[in-house]
């Protein structure tokens, strides 16, 4: 995405890889990880380790998207960056 200037090819990358706009992973990879995480977890304990499993990747996603809008500002107030320029650095 850094390299690219080119609207059309970042739509086309954004759309078909496993990019999600709300933060939380839709992709292919989930139902992997959530079957595989069942198939090794106890009966008892699978609903309490799915919970835990969804909390973690939420928390994550929320300290990641808190940092990068920390990064993000601090471009922006003390070198003066704009908005692209500033979220060129955070994807960087």
């Amino acid at each position: 995405f850094l390299s690219q200037k080119n609207f059309i090819v970042i739509l086309i990358a954004s759309i078909f890889g496993v990019i999600s706009p709300s933060g939380n992973e839709i992709g292919p990879f989930m139902v992997i990880e959530q079957s595989a995480l069942s198939s090794v977890t106890p009966e008892t304990n699978r609903t309490m380790i799915l919970a835990w499993y969804n909390l973690f990747g939420s928390f994550s996603s929320a300290i990641g998207a808190l940092l990068c809008g920390f990064i993000m500002h601090y471009y922006q107030t003390n070198y003066n960056y704009s908005i692209l320029a500033a979220c060129r650095i955070v994807l960087s």
